[in-house]
């Protein structure tokens, strides 16, 4: 699959969640991970840690009948992938704040 945006793939992961409450807890714990990794305040390694246990939890509900080596590679790479969307997001927000104001002082 291509490249998501870290919407799409919050979107995606809880897709297979029924419970609307436990979606938007999941979704707002991806995000607030999201916004402490692009302001500095985490290390790349303990988002992807969270980011791991986070998915993990979600797999163990959507993939109750795989064996727990398929479900915890399942998280680690979907931890990964949400990651790299955090990245990308977070270039853009650099980005976006740098060139905003690009010109305006000429």
């Amino acid at each position: 699959m291509g490249k998501l945006s870290l919407a799409q793939r919050i979107f995606r992961l809880v897709s297979g969640i029924r419970d609307p409450v436990l979606r938007i807890d999941v979704a707002s714990s991806i995000n607030f991970l999201a916004d402490i990794y692009t302001s500095g305040r985490a290390s790349k390694e303990e988002v992807l840690k969270d980011l791991e246990d986070v998915c993990y939890e979600i797999f163990k509900k959507t993939m109750a009948s795989e064996p727990d080596e398929v479900i915890k590679e399942r998280a680690k790479n979907e931890a990964k992938e949400l990651l790299e969307a955090m990245k990308l997001t977070s270039l853009r927000r650099r980005l976006t704040s740098k060139y905003s104001s690009w010109g305006a002082s000429e």
